[in-house]
């Protein structure tokens, strides 16, 4: 047990022993007869027996036994085994009869220090506080929507009860897939935050990171397809799947983290520890929350037909036929009535990884011109504009994002949109602060299009690029007098006559 190998476990046991209140710490023994330097073999349990002898830490005999599965089998040493493996691993460590009894006493007292009472200690058989809320069955889900529709958030009603689903179904609520982490925060903030928890979706391993703040990063794809969209096209494929909740949602009384063991998430709403079918057999109903990029897309479409267009959107009138949702209809009427819009929806919702192609494709098909990206008139979404003039005057376009120009950071995002309109390719280099490779992106998109025809020597896209692939080659000493790099040659009257050009 000596030697500079185990210097550190024992220097960390000696800490841990400081650290904690006394009584606590027992250290566990455990042998499977493995073959020395193996995991579960004899000599480590010796070297832990030792250890705990060494600091006056209390020793337990364990067989490291787990059982997942309610009918798994699982293999207990009788008491007459376990007296053995003890008496092997005292003489092993060198040490008396008596420790022997020593060891088994404490197995036995702290064995019953864990016992689990099913029903009082972990409410295993206990249902909700009657006296509250009711925390289960369909009526919650409703209860639910109500809240996020008062809140302003859309959503969706799946399973039991909503319209054009399956029945049994598990119960859940589709919601804009941006609106994730708000409709969590919305839901533990109205019921308190000791009466819910979140439970990983099925599918996601227990060791998932919780740390990341947008849960519908770590959503993933359900397999199959979405009902194909009223009035669409068949050779055009409908929106993809709705993405699958990182989370559902549990709703309980205020015993609920006293029978189901949370830990923190970086969305300030504790995770469950248990699965969804632990969650079922403490008599909890697990609400499924999934982000649904299509009701992303309404929102966004019902947003520009309200603000370019005038127009009151009435979502209502959307009834679904036969075999359809509310979700369908409603997308089917937007992109009947307010084709402009829905396709804006799409673009900013529903592209892909090339919203510009699919924008493309669909405004062919419905007509719908698309606009330029403009440095000057493109925002951080898609959005709609009424044409002025050409050959489309007075038609509703759609006018593209500067989001979606590779390399474009979040920051000059910011600074492109806030300080536009601009008068020159250097206006927006020096004002929006971009580095070269995003300016040359936007360059070869056209976004300076509108500019560079004002510029007497730039006759076309291509001399723009050329230039300012130029301008991001590595600087040469400037001659005396010549302007450096970034900043424009300013041409004064006068210029070089000395003196006497100040006094004028």
């Amino acid at each position: 047990m000596g030697g500079p190998k185990f210097l550190r476990p024992r220097t960390l046991f000696r800490e841990w022993a400081r650290a904690m209140p006394a009584g606590v710490l027992a250290v566990e023994l455990v042998t499977h007869l493995s073959p020395p330097g193996e995991p579960l073999s004899t000599s480590r349990a010796v070297r832990m027996l030792r250890l705990a002898s060494e600091h006056g830490v209390p020793a337990v005999l364990s067989n490291a036994v787990q059982c997942v599965e309610e009918a798994g089998e699982a293999w207990f040493k009788p008491a007459d085994a376990m007296r053995e493996i003890g008496a092997a691993l005292i003489g092993a460590a060198g040490l008396r009869g008596a420790d022997l009894e020593n060891l088994l006493s404490n197995t036995e007292r702290i064995a019953d220090r864990c016992r689990l009472d099913p029903a009082s200690d972990v409410g295993w058989t206990a249902g909700p506080d009657p006296s509250g809320p009711d925390p289960s069955g369909p009526d919650s889900v409703a209860a639910v929507a109500d809240l996020l529709r008062t809140a302003g958030l859309r959503s969706a009603e799946r399973g039991t009860g909503a319209r054009g689903l399956a029945a049994g179904a598990a119960p859940g609520l589709d919601v804009e897939t941006t609106q994730l982490r708000t409709v969590y925060r919305t839901i533990a903030r109205h019921f308190g935050a000791d009466r819910v928890v979140l439970v990983r979706a099925q599918g996601r391993g227990r060791d998932g990171d919780l740390s990341h703040d947008r849960p519908e990063d770590a959503a993933s794809d359900e397999g199959g397809r979405q009902p194909e969209l009223l009035g669409r096209p068949p050779e055009v494929p409908s929106p993809r799947p709705a993405d699958a909740a990182s989370f559902g949602v549990v709703i309980g009384d205020a015993s609920l983290l006293d029978r189901v063991p949370a830990e923190p998430s970086g969305m300030g709403v504790p995770v469950s520890q248990f699965g969804r079918e632990e969650i079922e057999r403490l008599g909890l109903l697990t609400i499924e929350i999934r982000g649904e990029r299509r009701l992303s897309v309404v929102a966004h479409a019902a947003l520009e037909a309200a603000r370019v267009e005038g127009s009151v959107i009435d979502l209502d009138a959307a009834e679904p036929a036969d075999g359809s949702t509310v979700l369908d209809a409603q997308c089917a009427w937007l992109r009947a009535y307010h084709p402009a819009a829905y396709l804006a929806g799409i673009a900013e919702h529903d592209g892909g990884t090339d919203p510009g192609r699919l924008l493309s494709a669909e405004a062919r098909r419905l007509g719908v011109p698309v606009l330029p990206l403009d440095v000057n008139e493109s925002r951080k979404s898609y959005q709609v504009e009424r044409i002025a003039s050409g050959p489309d005057a007075g038609k509703l376009g759609v006018r593209p994002a500067l989001t979606g120009t590779g390399g474009l950071s979040r920051r000059e995002l910011e600074r492109l949109v806030a300080h536009q309109p601009y008068a020159s390719v250097s206006d927006v280099r020096v004002r929006a602060q971009l580095r070269d490779g995003p300016t040359r992106r936007l360059a070869e998109l056209g976004a300076f299009d509108s500019l560079y025809r004002a510029a007497a020597d730039l006759e076309s896209r291509a001399d723009l690029v050329a230039q300012l692939a130029r301008l991001a080659e590595p600087a040469r000493p400037a001659p005396h007098g010549a302007p450096g790099e970034g900043q424009l040659r300013l041409e004064l009257e006068g210029a070089g006559q000395g003196m006497g050009a100040r006094g004028r």
